[in-house]
């Protein structure tokens, strides 16, 4: 048995629901180790309720438990640190980054189960804090921190940044590797499909009035040796053990000091460890001479921030520079622009995959100026783009301003954001190279891909069975905060339906005359427009939808509920609503059968929640049963259902069973209409698969 950890990390990634790897938190566990604590990071990517998540944590019994804090993952942090604090209410709980940073007596006041937000960089603190809780010594006076001592809010001064002055250019190189220390081990994050980050510097000199990044470090910059990434990135080559994957350089500015980059471009071309990198830096600090040494180097792609086309934003924004008064024609930022334009003509031409970065919505920008910015992007034809609406984060010089006016500032999970534009942001069409366009393509591809092959019975378990519904359906937002908070995962989609007296009226049309709808809690901050593909094998019949998809905007809310955090917040919180009049982004909810060989209601994977408590499978089934019952007990009763259904149609013998979903709930379409239309289905099938299988002969003989 392993040495049990003092401290755990934890990263809740509000993408995907996933107890992530996090390159701070393992900076920090590499230092702890150093000071001879052990402390370690709990990774979770599987389906489970939250208490089966947390369970290593009672097994383990930390003294603490450190969350890495943003405000897109806020809400989750704030509902695990609510449950922690059920489960181990002795445990101290930290939160680090930007929030803990910016917004720590926010986050301290609204959730009381946070005990100590750590500001700034973490390595130092964590280690004092920890060494504190050893000794039994109060953590009253540790600087960099913010703690709740009895009613009182205590926030010490700032922790110094870390410098080691005797190591010339590697100030950072003290501090040691998570690569190097063995904290991180490629081969694991490889074989998760996990990103595998390295940084070699801290911090940026630009003041960019919309950056964050640059003021946690204090518009200041630090760096490590040549010696020290080399060291890592050999490290990393040998724990790919021969596979290919892209390592992302996470400095805000790579090329910010030229001379440093050149050298360490030098020592990996020297070193031939043939890596393939990605990594970030501004369009006006490389040239053809740089971008060739890169590429030998190894880097394959090249995020440019470029934000804006228009010299008068790119001036608002202090992108090019800060506190100048502009001449007549705004010389410098053209000259940026110029840049762009002919560095990213270059980068192509070299074989670099270039991005770029625009952000829509910045103060003082038109209609017509998000039009000219996708003009530009168009021209100038990089690989993608971020399409991005403009987001204002505490601690930056535009979050002071907004503040000021306070008309531009709402409350989300109570941190602040923008809620006002001069004009409609969904007005502007993303274009084709936009990356969460063709994100959302290619997963609508693999979707289609994946249910395709389910459909012909290659992937008979493509789902595999889970303890927590992956969607759950609410008619009523005040419905069941207490049976969602046992049940749900971090991973559970949770929808509001609003507006509709009965689920069979929620369709398209009804939608389009009703302002509020749905929104998904985990997935609320994602702003990329999504068009859902299927390929349904079934009918209709009688006016019987089998497909419905609902097209919905996002808009942004006084208030989110926190449903399956606390039971008592219930009902004193308004939803986020969909709301196609001010809205700034897209999403899609689908439901209803696509009778494919894996129904989500067979194995209770999608639930339904009626007003009255009552717990449906799918839209057209009757209850089940009801939030006074655990999810064990309405598995149990369902799987009885389906038992007796399954006999008495002789589905155990149907030459079509394992090819059909075996629906319980067929509304007005009837049993022997149903199975005579999925034999019909699957004998069709057999008959594409042996038409495949024989043009895969054919070119097996032509190739021959």
């Amino acid at each position: 048995m392993g040495k049990q950890p003092e401290l755990i990390f934890l990263f809740p990634n509000h993408e995907n629901g996933n107890l992530d790897y996090q390159l701070g938190a393992s900076y920090i566990i590499a230092c702890l180790k150093q000071h001879h604590i052990h402390s370690e990071q709990l990774i979770n990517r599987s389906f489970m309720r939250l208490a089966d998540v947390l369970d290593p944590l009672i097994n383990k019994k930390p003294q603490a438990i450190g969350f890495t804090c943003y405000d897109t993952n806020y809400f989750l942090v704030k509902r695990m640190a609510h449950k922690i604090k059920e489960l181990m209410p002795k445990v101290i709980i930290l939160a680090g980054g930007p929030t803990a940073t910016f917004s720590d007596a926010t986050i301290l006041k609204d959730c009381p189960d946070l005990d100590i937000c750590v500001r700034g960089e973490g390595e130092l603190t964590t280690c004092e804090i920890l060494g504190r809780i050893r000794s039994g010594e109060n953590c009253r006076d540790i600087l960099g921190t913010t703690l709740r001592m009895g009613t009182r809010l205590i926030r010490n001064p700032d922790r110094p940044f870390f410098q080691d002055r005797a190591n010339g250019i590697g100030t950072l190189d003290t501090l040691p590797s998570p690569y190097l220390s063995g904290v991180l081990k490629p081969f694991d994050m490889v074989t998760q499909q996990i990103d595998i980050p390295v940084v070699t510097s801290r911090g940026c000199t630009y003041r960019c009035t919309y950056c964050n990044s640059s003021a946690i470090s204090k518009h200041t910059v630090r760096y490590h040796s040549a010696d020290r990434i080399v060291s890592e990135l050999a490290i990393i080559k040998k724990g790919l053990r021969g596979n290919p994957h892209p390592i992302a350089i996470h400095d805000d500015t790579f090329t910010l000091n030229r001379k440093r980059a050149t050298e360490i471009c030098r020592r990996l071309i020297k070193a031939k460890l043939n890596l393939t990198l990605w990594l970030r830096t501004r369009p006006d600090l490389v040239d053809k001479e740089l971008l060739e040494l890169l590429y030998h180097a190894g880097v394959r792609e090249i995020n440019f921030g470029m934000e804006s086309a228009s010299p008068r934003l790119l001036y608002n924004i202090h992108r090019v520079r800060t506190g100048i008064t502009p001449d007549n024609d705004f010389a410098a930022e053209k000259t940026y622009l110029r840049k762009i334009r002919e560095n990213v003509k270059l980068a192509k031409t070299i074989g670099i995959r270039i991005t770029l970065g625009a952000i829509f919505g910045l103060p003082g920008e038109t209609f017509r100026d998000g039009l000219k910015n996708l003009n530009f992007i168009r021209r100038i034809a990089p690989h993608d783009y971020r399409h991005y609406h403009l987001i204002v984060y505490p601690g930056t010089k535009l979050y002071e301003e907004y503040r000021k006016t306070k008309s531009h500032l709402c409350r989300r999970n109570r941190l602040s954001f923008p809620a006002a534009y001069r004009y409609d942001l969904t007005r502007l069409p993303q274009l084709k190279c936009s990356f969460q366009l063709k994100k959302s393509n290619y997963e609508n591809k693999i979707y289609t891909f994946l249910m395709t092959r389910a459909l012909i019975g290659l992937y008979p378990n493509e789902f595999e069975r889970c303890t927590a519904p992956q969607d759950i359906i609410l008619e009523d937002e005040k419905t069941a905060p207490a049976w969602l908070s046992r049940h749900v995962a971090l991973q559970t989609r949770i929808i509001v339906l609003e507006g509709a007296s009965r689920f069979s009226r929620f369709t398209d049309n009804d939608h389009r005359s009703r302002s509020r709808a749905v929104i998904s809690l985990r997935n609320y901050v994602s702003h990329i427009s999504r068009r859902a593909k299927s390929t349904p094998v079934g009918f209709k019949s009688k006016g019987t939808a089998i497909r419905k998809t609902i097209r919905l905007d996002l808009a942004y809310s006084q208030n989110i509920p926190d449903l399956a955090m606390k039971t008592e917040l219930a009902g004193k919180t308004k939803p986020l609503f969909f709301n196609r009049k001010n809205s700034l982004s897209c999403d899609i909810v689908t439901d209803c059968c696509r009778w494919d060989t894996h129904c989500p209601a067979l194995d209770c994977k999608r639930l339904i929640i009626n007003r009255n408590g009552q717990i449906l499978p799918c839209f057209n089934a009757k209850p089940i049963g009801n939030t006074a019952e655990t999810l064990e007990v309405i598995r149990g009763r369902f799987k009885n259902l389906t038992e007796k259904t399954f006999k008495s149609r002789g589905c155990l013998r149907c030459v079509a069973r394992d090819h059909c979903s075996r629906c319980l709930f067929l509304g007005n379409i009837t049993e022997q209409s149903y199975c005579a239309t999925k034999i019909k289905h699957y004998h069709s099938l057999l008959k594409q698969l042996a038409d495949i299988s024989l043009c895969n002969l054919l070119d097996m003989i032509k190739t021959k």
